[in-house]
């Protein structure tokens, strides 16, 4: 591609490949596209055009202050990290408008397995269960009944996940890293904790845990009785 020469995001990340490795890779391109999530720190940036599949694309370091919504031209190098197609380095970036609206998060299934097409790209899961809060580094599990789906924890939301806890929904770029694709969400609307039902204080308490320890021991809880003392 010349340089200079307008690229489409989708362009970009569509392969046949069974690898996923993009087409352009080495090359040098210019492409735009509307932030849709920025890294404390910038480092780790996604950039959407459209909502469809193949429409997102990851930018690593890029030499600006970006904030959610800007709508941005990108010149760099298309590079593949360990499976993730980025733009780096990013030679140049404008921000040609700010405020932009986020492109509508593409719904899926957690058990779709085909996701090399939702790279970079914001998505969403309704239903779900956490099945999983701890897979170590930050991940955890959830799923609507259709398999698996993992969520990491690259961005600042302040929820903590909890065994079997309802989630409305879970939302977020499509992340891939360690061999894995995973969704972050960028903070806590992204995800929809439904409150937990009140609780007898009989469940609070009863355990066969040896320490004596409540099974809700960490969450927030509401229950109800009368004060004896």
């Amino acid at each position: 591609a010349a340089h200079g020469t307008m690229i489409p995001i989708e362009d970009i990340q569509f392969t046949t490949d069974p690898v996923g490795d993009s087409p352009y890779l080495g090359q040098t391109v210019t492409t735009h596209g509307v932030v849709t999530a920025v890294e404390a720190g910038n480092l780790l940036v996604f950039v959407q055009d459209g909502n469809g599949p193949w429409t997102g694309i990851a930018l690593w370091d890029p030499p600006a202050d970006l904030t959610m919504g800007d709508h941005v031209e990108i010149t760099g190098e298309v590079s593949e990290w360990f499976g993730m197609t980025e733009i780096w380095p990013v030679e140049s970036i404008t921000v040609l408008s700010a405020n932009h609206p986020m492109p509508a998060p593409h719904q899926l299934a957690t058990g779709e397995t085909d996701l090399e097409r939702w790279e970079a790209v914001l998505v969403k899961y309704k239903n779900v269960t956490v099945t999983d809060p701890d897979l170590g580094w930050g991940e955890w599990l959830i799923d609507d009944g259709s398999g698996p789906a993992v969520v990491d924890d690259r961005y600042n939301y302040n929820y903590n996940p909890m065994m079997n806890q309802d989630l409305d929904h879970v939302i977020g770029p499509m992340n891939f890293s360690y061999d894995n694709f995973k969704v972050e969400p960028r903070f806590d609307a992204d995800i929809g904790a439904v409150p937990m039902p009140p609780l007898s204080i009989f469940d609070i308490q009863h355990t066969d845990d040896p320490s004596g320890d409540s099974p809700y021991l960490g969450q927030t809880v509401t229950t109800h009785g009368v004060v004896t003392a």
